[in-house]
């Protein structure tokens, strides 16, 4: 008996020890502490420095960490990169105002393209510490949601033909507009162009919630949950079925693949209405005046 008791015990430290061996930071409650979801490398431990699941804070959770917030304005998301970290923020519904569809493009150009999706707010909304909301770490007038491949810590970098080989976890991100800038245009040099959706403000509004909705579930919380896949599932092709799901649109099965590619979601865009005859087409990113470097423009 006592010898089972032994065994017993071995087994649970040894598993609690693999539990925890991908966790970076112990003290931060929103990191996912878990390897690759599936596939031939399931289990491996992710690169979760930079990309995790957004996260929405039940209101257990709002409470244990003294946050003042009435739920009903909208919810208060976590793990949004901002500045190198990840913070949290108070989300007023009211305060979306418009949505802006980002197209990055990076080498080699022809082919590869990176979309993701802007929501511009009225006023800034303050971003807070994860392990003591009571720290201000920054703020943003606008959070990017973004649809990206998750690496293997010690695994490649993004790779359009690996993509296809269960090399990446999905993710579905949040960031600040000062983060991607950062990221993208003064680390990477790369180009984002910027384009005007025809949708109302109210339109924009009930769009996040259905993304916050869908793409969050409160019984996984931030664990990684899906495959990437190159083809079937990338940043593109995902935030198109949330679009036509909002927009009550059926697509066949040739239209349905054509928004895998992200280099002609802007025809897509247009086909389905979405950008407006006048004025669609906005500033790259590049050259938006007042944006400046993310740690030189995001201090509150």
């Amino acid at each position: 008996m006592k010898s089972c008791v032994f065994f017993i015990l071995l087994f649970a430290f040894k598993w609690n020890a693999a539990a925890s061996i991908c966790i970076l930071n112990q003290l931060d409650a929103f990191e996912p502490n878990q390897g690759m979801p599936s596939g031939r490398f399931k289990g491996k431990c992710l690169k979760t420095e930079q990309r995790r699941n957004f996260h929405v804070l039940s209101v257990s959770e709002i409470k244990e960490r003294g946050i003042i917030w009435n739920s009903q304005q909208g919810p208060v998301i976590a793990n949004i990169s901002h500045n190198g970290q990840f913070a949290i923020a108070k989300l007023s519904m009211a305060d979306i105002e418009s949505l802006t569809f980002q197209m990055e493009r990076f080498d080699p150009k022809w082919i590869a393209a990176h979309t993701q999706l802007r929501f511009n707010l009225s006023q800034p909304v303050l971003l807070y510490d994860q392990i003591d909301p009571s720290v201000v770490v920054g703020k943003t007038q606008s959070i990017i949601f973004s649809v990206e491949a998750v690496p293997m810590r010690d695994g490649p970098n993004y790779d359009l033909v690996k993509g296809l080989k269960d090399y990446y976890a999905l993710s579905y991100r949040i960031t600040s507009l000062e983060q991607k800038y950062e990221d993208v245009v003064i680390k990477e040099k790369n180009t984002v162009n910027q384009f005007k959706l025809n949708l109302s403000a109210f339109e924009t509004q009930l769009f996040f919630q259905q993304i916050v909705n869908d793409f969050y579930n409160p019984q996984h919380g931030s664990e990684f949950k899906e495959m990437y896949n190159t083809v079937c599932r990338n940043c593109t092709n995902v935030l198109f079925e949330a679009l036509d799901k909002f927009l009550n649109l059926k697509r066949g099965l040739a239209r349905r693949a054509l928004t895998a590619l992200p280099i002609i979601s802007v025809e897509n865009l247009k086909t389905v209405g979405l950008l407006d005859s006048n004025n669609w087409r906005l500033p790259d990113l590049n050259d938006e005046k007042g944006m400046g470097s993310c740690r030189g423009a995001v201090q509150p």
